[in-house]
């Protein structure tokens, strides 16, 4: 007999020993866990069928009877956190079932997990996230940070973010290698996840309201570090990544609210440097804007490289010689 034969028949000796060595007994048991295992997910599953085809009353007996209101907290609240569609239908549709969820949660006493908290703190619902932000049963002195409001801001949930930022909520993180809710909102819509801030209005009156309630328009984020401490990423502005991201009237409220034309990003790109930049399409035109409202046309980047440098005439020849005539070198 090999060691570790010895050793497995030990081991399932042991197991077998607080059911009197009786390996029937044993196996008896795990079977009856088991089936009260799948009796008890098939209940929960029911439950939250119920509750969606909108059968509270069936949904409420099966909590009653023992299945945990946070099961039915996370499906309803997990699956509206991954669904993508943002149709004008889909949102009030996750918010509904949330609302129901969520008093059905209250009503038979629910215990919010840490994780359930967040998700509930993120729903497309105005009352949902009120409830959770106000709630202290719910709430129990969590902590409800800039990255809040920046999801609310990705998924275009205006009203919620006019509810946040006058809640005393900090706006600039002290760590600055976090992005603050004011540069993510200067992130271009298409590029952000879910495509849902599509008009300038929008925009316009969430940064009004961010910046109101003290969001730093000159906020600098710092350069990331990776394992072997070398610096990475961009570490933006809300000027340059708004400039970057190609929005013109953006940027032009920035600079009305008082964005320095000349403040360089973490990485060193100034904004104009970054305007002139080949990615940009309309170069020209955000060139033009900085310059009329005080940027140095020779400030060069931290590599050393002026505008004029950058703006090669074959990248985009209006810029190139717009800055010329705006005396650069």
């Amino acid at each position: 007999m090999t060691m570790k034969t010895t050793i497995l028949i030990l081991v399932t000796l042991i197991s077998f020993s607080s059911y009197a060595f009786s390996p029937i007994k044993f196996i008896k048991q795990r079977y009856t866990d088991i089936q009260c295992f799948n009796s008890m997910h098939k209940c929960e599953e029911e439950m939250v069928d119920a509750f969606r085809q909108g059968d509270t009353d069936k949904a409420r007996a099966y909590l009653k009877s023992g299945v945990s209101p946070s099961f039915l907290f996370r499906a309803v609240f997990e699956r509206s956190y991954h669904l993508w569609e943002n149709t004008e239908h889909n949102r009030q549709y996750k918010s509904q079932q949330e609302e129901n969820a969520l008093a059905l949660f209250l009503e038979l006493g629910g215990f919010t997990t840490e994780d359930d908290f967040y998700y509930g703190i993120k729903s497309s619902s105005l009352s949902v996230v009120k409830s959770f932000f106000l709630n202290e049963n719910l709430r129990q002195n969590r902590k409800v940070g800039h990255d809040i409001i920046s999801w609310h801001i990705v998924k275009g949930n205006v009203e919620i973010v006019e509810f946040l930022v006058k809640q005393n909520i900090e706006l600039n993180p002290k760590n600055r290698m976090k992005t603050p809710p004011l540069t993510t909102l200067c992130d271009h819509p298409l590029t952000m996840r879910g495509f849902y801030l599509d008009n300038f209005d929008n925009q316009l009156k969430i940064a009004k309201l961010l910046i109101e309630n003290g969001a730093d328009v000159n906020y600098k984020e710092e350069m990331l570090v990776d394992s072997k401490g070398n610096l990475f990423g961009e570490a933006w502005t809300p000027l340059t990544k708004a400039i970057k991201s190609e929005q013109y009237y953006l940027v032009k409220f920035l600079i009305e609210n008082g964005a320095d034309v000349n403040l360089a990003n973490g990485n060193g790109q100034t904004p104009l440097t970054t305007a002139v930049d080949g990615d940009i399409f309309s170069s020209d035109v955000f060139a033009k804007l900085l310059v009329e409202n005080g940027a140095d046309v020779n400030l060069a980047n931290a590599r050393g490289q002026t505008p004029l440098s950058i703006a090669h005439p074959k990248y985009g020849q209006r810029v190139f010689y717009y800055l010329k005539s705006q005396g650069a070198k």
